[in-house]
This record gives C-alpha cells, structure tokens and sequence, in this order.
C-alpha cells in the first residue's frame, strides 16, 4: 500500500505525530511518504478562483494533487490528512479486505468518516455494538450515509483517470473538498464506501483545524469525539479526555436531564427493535 500523508512545511508536530502513529503499526508492503500541501501562497500567486476560504482552496488542489501524482501506478494509494491515528489492525484489515475483493467495483475506500445526520449516527453507534461482538469490520455505502470528512481515503487507482476529471470540474473551488466529494458519492459518479467499525481515527491534533475558523471548533470537536467513540480500537482514556471537555460546555442542568432523556428513549427503542416487549 502507498500512503501518502499531506502536510504543510510548518506542521512540524503533526508530521512527527502521523509518522510515530505509523510506524507503530506498518506492515511489510506499506509504505508512507510526506506529500508538500498545497499552501495558500501558492493560491494567491495563481489566483484560485471560488468562493471558498484561502486555506479550504489550498486543502482542495493538495488532495488533487497527490491523487494526480499516483496516476500510471497499479496499486492503489492511502491518502491522508496530517491528524490521522492508525490503530493496531489497520493495516491487516485494509490488506485482507483488498485481497478479498480484487476486482471490488468501488472508486474511494475510506477508513473514516463524519456522519452528519443524527439518525446515522444513533445506527453506527448501535451498529458498532453488533459488529464488535462478532469482530467483524464491513464496508457501508455511503451513497446512503450524508458524511464529510477525507482525513483517510483509498483510491482505486483504475479510477483515477475519472477521479482527476471530477476534480478538476470542482475548480474554481465553490465547495470545500469533502464535501465535494460527498456530493459526488450521493449523485453516484463516484462509487465509495466506507470500513466500520473505522479502523483509523482523529489525533489529537485534530482539534485544532488549519482550514476552520474557531467559531466552529466546539462543533467539530463533539462530531471527533463521536468518530473516535465509534472507531474500531477506542481506548477509555481517550473518550474520558473529550467527553471531560464536551461536559464542560452541558454543564447546565437542563441540558443535561435533556441528554438524558434522549439516551434513554434511544436505548429503549433499540431494546423494542430487538425484540423486547413494552412495559
């Protein structure tokens, strides 16, 4: 597997931290190299057109980029945000299911999503209970699931060529990248999945976006910690770090009864879908 990890000059931190995360767990036949991001010098200086943001303009020709550069090749290419954590079984999960289904008809695989709807959500979260006691990892289409995020992506590279074409048609940039991709997964021109249980999630880095302003960190924060409570090799001490941070912003006593109650009724709908009688 190639990987390939986007980062900009200055991100000295991330970088350090993407490659620790990797090297803890590669596996003979994964290989992983730096990809110069992108940078919003570069979009001044050729005058990006579009509506959106500087640093969201940069994010988007840095992803098409390194797509771009692994056209020609045969085997297919691990794009990476910069704030990605591998787990223990990334890597033998990725190969086994490859080695599966040679000629699976799909363009992008991702390891890692953002679900954006709350039902969604509640199904991946109950979803995941199921999988994990039978140890299986499957493939979910999102064409069927409204997501963003590409912090972790395989590209098949028999699609590239379509690929390219499909970026290329998203510049001047009017849309952020994920997103773009997420609208062309729903109108079908793109085939993509993604694993779950997710076998790779957020660092801690994650945090603290280079492309969002700060207004929205609180937001985003609560969507990471959902994704790392729902990846395949969650860890107590990671939920405990942000589900101290999250609590701390309902502390209000209304706020939380209201959680609450809405945990309990979801966890009462799940018992009568099982096949629980009513009270």
């Amino acid at each position: 597997m190639q990987c390939r990890y986007i980062n900009l000059a200055d991100a000295v931190e991330r970088r350090l931290a993407i490659e620790a995360s990797f090297d803890k767990v590669a596996r003979p036949g994964w290989d992983m190299a730096r990809f110069e991001a992108v940078d919003t010098q570069f979009v001044d200086r050729h005058a990006v057109g579009g509506v959106r943001s500087r640093e969201e303009k940069a994010c988007f020709l840095s992803h098409k980029a390194v797509i771009e550069a692994h056209a020609g090749r045969s085997t297919p290419l691990l794009v990476l945000e910069d704030d990605v954590e591998f787990g223990i079984a990334t890597c033998e999960i990725v190969d086994g299911l490859l080695q599966q289904n040679p000629e699976a008809d799909w363009d992008l695989l991702f390891l890692d999503v953002c679900a954006t709807g709350i039902d969604d959500m509640v199904k991946l979260y109950f979803h995941r209970k199921d999988l994990m006691r039978t140890g299986s990892v499957i493939p979910l289409d999102l064409a069927k699931i409204p997501f963003f995020g590409a912090n972790a992506y395989i590209v098949n590279p028999r699609s590239i060529p379509r690929i390219v074409a499909i970026l290329d048609a998203g510049v001047p940039v009017d849309v952020e990248y994920d997103v773009y991709l997420a609208a062309q997964i729903r109108e079908g021109r793109l085939k993509a999945a993604v694993l779950f249980p997710f076998v790779t999630t957020l660092s801690h880095h994650s945090t603290s976006s280079q492309i969002q302003p700060d207004k929205v960190e609180q937001l985003n924060h609560a969507r990471s910690t959902f994704r790392r409570l729902v990846w395949l090799e969650r860890r107590p001490e990671q939920v405990a770090a942000d589900m101290a941070q999250i609590e701390a912003v309902i502390a209000d006593p209304e706020h939380r009864a209201f959680s609450a109650i809405l945990t309990s009724m979801l966890m009462n709908f799940r018992e009568l879908k099982d096949g629980a009688s009513p009270a």
